[in-house]
């Protein structure tokens, strides 16, 4: 199942805590449910983080994961590009000519590098944006701007980790030393935002099971809002620690923290979403009908299906060159229409590049689709709480929703909820 990224804009798909500080001794608390599982995973310590000498656990996940990428102990080397970072003597002994005012101001001007830019441009960008911090952190160990010089190299290996994994180690590597220095606000807050991160991708690579890892980060979240009060990252965190909640089941819990993050942060585009991934789950066991837009131009309305099966699928709209999930449900529709199902599509367009155009295979469907043209930020994504490709929301003959995760069940749950007798359809 692939799984959208951000899954909230502007937020990481990775988590937080309150182990920020990786060392072990940082937190002194008693054992908890979360670290249960960090002990069936030596890779990362008992506090959620990894020990500063012991890497070999992520780089035999990394190996088998044939990533096929050297990890450069030196240094980051930007593999397909002519820039090294730290590791080139001419540069950075020019880079030292610099100030510090000089120096910054390139660091703050790599910030640019946009998500709306190649991959191959922002490992550049990345990249000569760590090479100044590294060249300020040398020529001026004691600049004033330290801090902010930290927490721009922070958010350059976070970014270059989600494009290529080998940087993971060096993110990881980074946040520990920071916290070796018990930092203050705002870099503290900074650093405990990316050293979960980091901690999540190590949690993945080493193939924890996902319940284990929404428990230790349903614990980092809680953490990092009770220790980081006025961090801007407060609304993102918030929104994660509910969905995590929603994903083990602790429904409850999740609407009880979402009605304490509308009062503090009412607007706020993640809670927004928040409320959408609540609503979906609490909706689930009750009456259910929408409307959209039709790519045809028609209205679509699941009001009108009443005494028919309704599944309404979201899936990522590459166009042509990707049409395999469609497969499945091409043969779905073929086995029971003529019973009672009736499809309904929502195509979230992956790329701004597909706007505007046709592909026979997904526009001469047999059943309405609507195309929702913002990506993942689309208004239909937000209210119906899907942050996760392919998703359904499966509607019974009564109109009730009775699923919206159906797993590998899906077709077997149609031919159940078909044979439904009439009377129980009402």
């Amino acid at each position: 199942m692939l799984v959208a990224s951000p899954v909230y804009p502007g937020i990481p798909m990775l988590s937080l805590s309150r182990a920020l500080a990786i060392g072990e001794n940082q937190y002194v608390r008693r054992p908890t449910r979360a670290d249960e599982h960090h002990r069936e995973y030596p890779g990362i310590t008992g506090s959620g983080w990894r020990k500063s000498s012991d890497f070999e656990s992520m780089q035999t996940a990394m190996k088998r994961a044939h990533f096929g990428v050297r990890l450069v102990a030196a240094g980051v080397v930007l593999v397909g590009s002519t820039i090294a970072i730290g590791q080139e003597p001419k540069r950075a002994a020019a880079a030292r000519r610099l100030t510090e005012a000089e120096l910054i101001e390139r660091i703050e001007r790599g910030a640019e590098a946009k998500d709306n830019v190649s991959a191959e441009a922002r490992l550049m960008l990345h990249g000569m944006r760590i090479h100044s911090v590294n060249a300020l952190l040398e020529a001026y160990p004691k600049s004033e701007y330290r801090a902010r010089a930290l927490a721009a190299k922070l958010e350059a290996l976070a970014s270059l980790a989600r494009l290529q994994p080998q940087y993971l180690e060096q993110l990881l590597k980074l946040t520990e030393e920071i916290s070796a220095g018990d930092p203050k606000e705002p870099l503290a807050s900074e650093n405990a935002f990316y050293a979960i991160q980091a901690f999540v991708a190590a949690a993945r690579l080493e193939k924890m099971p996902q319940d284990r890892r929404n428990y230790g980060s349903i614990e980092r979240y809680n953490a990092f809002l009770a220790d980081h009060p006025s961090s801007e990252h407060r609304p993102i965190i918030w929104a994660s620690l509910i969905r995590s909640l929603i994903e083990v089941g602790n429904t409850e819990r999740a609407a009880a923290e979402l009605v304490r993050f509308t009062a503090e942060y009412p607007e706020h585009p993640a809670m927004t979403r928040a409320r959408g991934e609540v609503n979906r789950v609490r909706s689930v066991g009750k009456p259910f009908k929408t409307q959209l837009d039709a790519f045809s131009g028609a209205k679509i309305d699941t009001g009108d299906y009443l005494g028919k099966v309704v599944v309404i699928y979201f899936r990522l709209d590459r166009g042509d060159a990707a049409v395999e999930d469609l497969a499945v449900l091409r043969a779905l529709h073929e086995k029971y229409a003529k019973r009672g199902l009736r499809l309904v599509g929502v195509h979230v367009v992956a790329d701004k590049s597909l706007l505007n155009q046709s592909f026979p295979a997904t526009d001469d469907l047999p059943w309405p689709h609507h195309r929702a043209e913002k990506g993942l930020q689309s208004e239909v994504l937000i209210r119906f709480g899907v942050s996760r490709f392919p998703a359904y929301y499966v509607v019974d003959r009564r109109g009730v929703l009775r699923t919206t995760d159906p797993g590998e069940g899906l077709s077997d749950l149609i031919e159940k909820l078909l044979a439904e007798p009439a009377a129980d359809a009402g």
